[in-house]
């Protein structure tokens, strides 16, 4: 096998490749192996400095001061330590060692809320808690501050004025008669007087928003039938109260001694604009009869019929 492998490289001419390396591989240990001299005994000792005289390395360190060392190493640790405060305040600290003590710094200004902020002579500034007498001052000085400084109105838009309700009057629509079929009276005002033998069988009062009825004033001795109940002021029977839809039978003695009987109904109750509303009703009597007439009623006893129809004419 060998002979073959020498035979290939014959062939192919690569033989002074393996005998450059092993003409280096044999040359190389020979060129590094040097004699040591022959007059230089093995255990000789350097050289010694003479009495009273330092060696030049020696000398070279004494020359240098401490301080130049010192500094030296502290600008080594300052370009390591990246927390280290800026070359300017460190000079500012050296050149401030060599001077006088000077007074004790004074607070510059406050930080947050019951802190106080002070400056150093080295351009540093350090926060201490402020006093209690300190912060009251302060938020006493804030507080005159805003007091003084004039409060921003603020734009209030106007309020829309609401538009007046008109006013209304009630009318209600009746038919009284003795049958129930009698015609009917639109838009009845208030004070309409209704008769019956002579005398008032009753008088349209008012409409009662609370009770949604309409109020009919009567003589006390009048006898009220129906499903509608007469209305009792100190005990004694003054009004009758109708609902929309509702009627009533009213018995009562007339002039001549004889007793009458009318039906009351209210067919309707109906709310209108003021304006014209006397003069839109059919008013049969005047107002001031028709006041006088209420009065009359209201003033009756049990004992005695209704007052007359002319009563107050």
């Amino acid at each position: 096998m060998l002979r073959s492998l020498i035979g290939e490289l014959v062939r192919r001419r690569l033989w002074p490749i393996p005998l450059a390396a092993i003409l280096i591989a044999v040359a190389a240990p020979l060129l590094f192996m040097k004699s040591a001299p022959v007059d230089v005994p093995a255990d000789a000792a350097p050289a010694a400095a003479a009495p009273g005289e330092l060696s030049t390395r020696a000398q070279r360190l004494v020359a240098t001061s401490d301080q130049a060392v010192a500094s030296r190493k502290r600008s080594q640790r300052r370009s390591q330590d990246p927390f280290a405060p800026p070359a300017s305040a460190t000079k500012a600290k050296d050149a401030a060692a060599g001077a006088p003590p000077a007074a004790a710094p004074a607070a510059t200004g406050s930080g947050a809320a019951g802190a106080v902020v002070i400056k150093n002579s080295d351009g540093s500034t350090s926060t201490m808690p402020a006093t209690k007498q300190q912060a009251a001052s302060k938020k006493k000085a804030s507080t005159a501050k805003k007091k003084q400084a004039p409060a921003a109105k603020k734009k209030i838009a106007p309020k829309p004025k609401p538009k007046p309700t008109p006013a209304t009057v009630t009318y209600v629509d009746v038919r009284f008669g003795e049958r129930m079929d009698t015609s009917l009276r639109h838009r009845v005002p208030r004070l309409q007087t209704f008769r019956a033998g002579g005398k008032v069988a009753a008088m349209f009062v008012k409409y009662s928003p609370a009770r949604d009825k309409a109020v009919f004033a009567i003589a006390p001795s009048t006898y009220v039938s129906g499903d509608v109940k007469c209305r009792k002021v100190n005990g004694v029977c003054r009004y009758v109260d109708i609902p929309e839809g509702e009627h009533v039978r009213l018995t009562l003695r007339g002039e001549d001694g004889r007793v009458v009987s009318r039906r009351l109904d209210v067919v309707r109750i109906r709310k209108m604009p003021l304006a014209g509303n006397e003069s839109a009703g059919r008013r049969t009597t005047p107002l001031a009869d028709a006041t006088c007439l209420l009065k009359g009623l209201l003033k009756l006893p049990v004992t005695l019929p209704s007052i007359s129809a002319d009563a107050c004419a």
